[in-house]
């Protein structure tokens, strides 16, 4: 998000992206919201919002990893780490106690686990001090690794 229901003075949007995506859309306007959605390719790349107000223009970036079958976004997060498995994926685990995300710090040592219940869920690392962590997910038989960074 760029902005906010509270700053009107934003006038434009213009949405696009670097990366593995497939689209990117969203509204030109104050709306301030984007959908996209992942290539068949995994890779990181990044989100770029260009805010235009009475006084120019400002960039946000917002990085994001596809994992193939797993997203991770937005990464560095400052608190909220929103995960997506693919739905086929998902549909095809027999119950949601095999699907899992574990958090670890750079020593390895466990700071978070969580198991899904849908294909999407949110974590709070509001608890974790910035630094980068390593986060693995665990779906059926899948198994895979990435870094985070909390600011």
């Amino acid at each position: 998000m760029v902005g906010s229901d509270n700053d009107p003075g934003i006038t434009n949007v213009q949405w696009s992206y670097s990366g593995p995506l497939d689209y990117i859309t969203g509204e030109t306007g104050i709306n301030y919201r984007a959908k996209y959605a992942a290539g068949l390719t995994s890779g990181q790349g990044l989100i770029y919002a260009d805010a235009t107000n009475a006084c120019g223009s400002v960039e946000n970036n917002m990085y994001y990893t596809v994992e193939g079958w797993l997203r991770l976004f937005p990464n560095p997060t400052d608190g909220t780490l929103y995960v997506e498995l693919d739905q086929t994926l998902f549909d095809k685990l027999s119950d949601n106690s095999q699907s899992t995300l574990t958090i670890f710090d750079k020593q390895m040592h466990l700071r978070k686990t969580k198991r899904f219940t849908g294909h999407t869920t949110s974590v709070d690392l509001n608890h974790l001090p910035p630094d980068v962590y390593i986060v693995r997910v665990k779906a059926g038989e899948k198994t895979i690794e990435t870094k985070i960074m909390v600011k």
